[in-house]
């Protein structure tokens, strides 16, 4: 909120700005997935790599798994899924024939 004097008035009014309503809070929510390896806390992901017989490729997915699991990872996912994407036309350049301008 801020004060802003008018002159015309001779006295100070307030300039207000809508406010986001709050309704209740909530408290059935799991807490935030951070700091999870997210290879071994999946057993049947580990089950499955060693089946196929791709152990050799553990060490790897463990640091995938440690990485994605991350709170730095979460956060920049939350970012990524939280921007509306843009349409943008593959068109670019020359008009072709028969298009209005304004079909670029």
């Amino acid at each position: 909120m801020t004060l802003q004097h008018d002159p015309e008035v001779d006295s100070v009014t307030t300039a207000t700005r809508p406010c986001p309503h709050v309704t209740h809070e909530l408290s059935n929510q799991p807490p935030p997935r951070v700091d999870v390896d997210e290879l071994t806390t999946h057993v049947c992901l580990v089950e499955g790599v060693r089946r196929f017989d791709a152990e050799w490729a553990l060490d790897l997915l463990g640091e995938v798994g440690r990485l994605v699991g991350s709170a730095s990872f979460q956060h920049d996912a939350e970012l990524a899924n939280s921007q509306t994407p843009l349409g943008r036309a593959h068109r670019r350049g020359r008009v072709p024939p028969g298009l209005p301008p304004d079909h670029r």
